[in-house]
């Protein structure tokens, strides 16, 4: 038991692995027992794509199955879109 005025050396092991697909942590949503981000397709309509997801920082969250390098995933606003919903793609400083 670490009392007042103690002092303890704590050594934390954080995971980490190479090459993983990472998306910002607010275009995940829960849905249920589930997690679903929204990606942008060849027609620029939002679908609504059940991931898996692994590893996790404060910024960042792993996909583990349901994504592929490459596509675009809707981090601002994905709430308020449904599957199937037209979008425009925004990217930087543009509004």
């Amino acid at each position: 038991q670490i009392k007042s005025g103690m002092f303890a050396q704590v050594f934390l092991s954080t995971v980490s692995e190479s090459n993983a697909l990472c998306v910002p942590r607010n275009a995940v949503i829960p849905k249920g027992s589930q997690s679903v981000v929204y990606i942008v397709d060849e027609e620029s309509r939002a679908r609504m794509q059940v991931v898996e997801t692994g590893i996790e920082n404060s910024k960042y969250i792993q996909i583990s199955k349901g994504l592929k390098e490459g596509q675009e995933v809707i981090e601002k606003g994905n709430t308020l879109v449904s599957d199937g919903s037209k979008v425009r793609v925004v990217t930087g400083g543009e509004k």
